[in-house]
């Protein structure tokens, strides 16, 4: 109830107590340093037909990626439908639109090799490329100041992108970050194993598209969300694109949280020793006893939400 307060919600308890002893946060870069709202596209190519127009628009329509969103939101047009569509995750998307075989992706999706700085979002009709869309990506407000406030983690940014964003991308992170470019998912799957192999509790913050894999392997895995109607089944935890920049507040609250949870095993503890020796001396008759049972159970869930509340207050101003 109270982290709901700050758009961040979680899928179990467990989840909470995970996030209090993670070492090392993993971030994504695209939808998660980057904001998807604000990407533009911008068309290079043949002059488009009106029909043109409405297949690349009814296909990334149909898409949840930044990038096809990006696409659909610069030219609205009527929409057609499509059979055979399908998402190759961190490649494209491929379909048919009004009888013809449609693909739109990346240079390894459309041609069959990468670009070394690729940017760009090829179009191919009936096997034949038309042009390309270009995007560009604004950094999340206040991500740097966010990223600087969790330095006692080991911090890394894992991206399928290319190496373009490279010299804005150390701006941002600390200067002994490890940054990673032109990961595939299962690369930043299995680099998530290889950081737990070496004993790290990994957070790892995406948007739940081309990280699936490596949110649900990651100790915690975190979805930075624009839109609260999404639905991330891979992830432990949802926080609000607004609320982030409350996030290392956040994990303060958990390690209190998990402090305060001692406090309530002493309280227990302390309760059952007393308890137990005037049962053992038989100075409270039985009535006393069976009042004084429950009293024990309802004190420490009357500590327990004092305590969350309490904290939350001190560390929330």
């Amino acid at each position: 109830r109270v982290l709901s307060k700050a758009d961040f919600h979680v899928r179990s308890v467990e989840t909470l107590e995970k996030l209090a002893d993670i070492d090392t946060i993993i971030f994504d870069k695209t939808g998660t340093i980057t904001e998807n709202s604000s990407m533009q596209a911008r068309y290079e190519g043949k002059s488009l037909s009106k029909e043109e127009k409405q297949i690349i628009y009814s296909v990334t329509n149909s898409s949840n990626h930044p990038m096809s969103k990006a696409i659909s939101n610069s030219k609205i047009c009527e929409l057609k439908e499509l059979s055979n569509f399908k998402e190759h995750q961190g490649l494209g998307i491929s379909a048919f639109c009004l009888g013809k075989s449609v693909r739109i992706g990346s240079t390894q999706f459309i041609f069959g090799y990468k670009e070394h700085y690729n940017s760009r979002v090829f179009v191919e009709i009936d096997n034949k490329v038309i042009g390309h869309f270009t995007t560009t990506k604004n950094l999340r407000p206040h991500i740097k100041e966010v990223i600087q406030e969790l330095s006692d983690y080991k911090i890394l940014m894992l991206s399928g992108d290319t190496e373009r964003d490279k010299f804005r991308m150390q701006d941002i992170l600390p200067e002994n970050a490890e940054l990673r470019f032109n990961c595939s998912p299962k690369g930043k799957l299995d680099h998530v194993k290889l950081l737990q192999s070496k004993g790290h509790i990994v957070l790892m913050i995406g948007d739940g598209l081309n990280d699936a894999g490596a949110l649900k392997q990651s100790d915690v895995g975190m979805v930075i969300v624009e839109d609260n109607n999404n639905f991330i089944p891979a992830c432990d935890a949802l926080i609000s694109s607004q609320a982030l920049v409350l996030f290392s507040k956040i994990q303060r609250y958990f390690k209190a949280l998990k402090k305060a949870l001692y406090g309530a095993f002493i309280l227990a503890f302390l309760y059952n020793i007393i308890g137990l020796t005037f049962a053992v001396t038989g100075n409270l008759s039985p009535l006393i006893a069976a009042i004084l049972m429950p009293v024990s159970s309802i004190s420490i869930i009357l500590y327990a939400l004092s305590m969350s509340k309490i904290l939350s207050i001190r560390i929330w101003q």
